[in-house]
């Protein structure tokens, strides 16, 4: 009985959260596709349509969830996240996502910042955020 609840207890460390990516309720996007996601939090597509720029917060630099979104988002550890970033700020063209600790106050953030979006895990989700884009749990 010892060696089977172990088990079960690897298996849900190893799950992934289901990942979602915010803005507010009242932001004139609707729904996002994956291009545009990638777009978006790779610095390549910083306004929406209505003339508003987006304002890409990120998880904190090490977070579990900041490795599984890249890695879903563009199959790319956070080693190579970080060094695309920076040969980006280097040349001047864009600055990255701001990095946020604590999901709560990233939650907080996007909140109150219009055009903010973030990617959180769904247990994270509250009321007065809209979804626009899933990640799909299929590998």
């Amino acid at each position: 009985m010892f060696i089977l609840i172990q088990m079960l207890l690897l298996a849900v460390a190893r799950a992934e959260a289901e990942l979602l990516v915010v803005m507010q309720k009242d932001a004139p996007i609707e729904q996002l596709d994956r291009h545009q996601v990638v777009d978006i939090f790779m610095g390549r597509n910083s306004m929406l349509d209505s003339g508003v720029k987006f304002k890409v917060f990120d998880q904190a630099n090490m977070s579990d969830l900041r490795q599984q979104f890249y890695r879903q988002l563009v199959n790319r550890s956070l080693t190579q996240i970080d060094a695309y970033w920076a040969r980006l700020l280097f040349s001047g063209r864009t600055t990255p996502p701001v990095k946020i600790d604590v999901t709560d106050d990233l939650v907080e953030q996007v909140l109150r910042t219009p055009g903010g979006i973030a990617y959180i895990a769904r247990q994270d989700l509250v009321d007065e955020l809209k979804v626009v884009y899933e990640f799909s749990n299929t590998k």
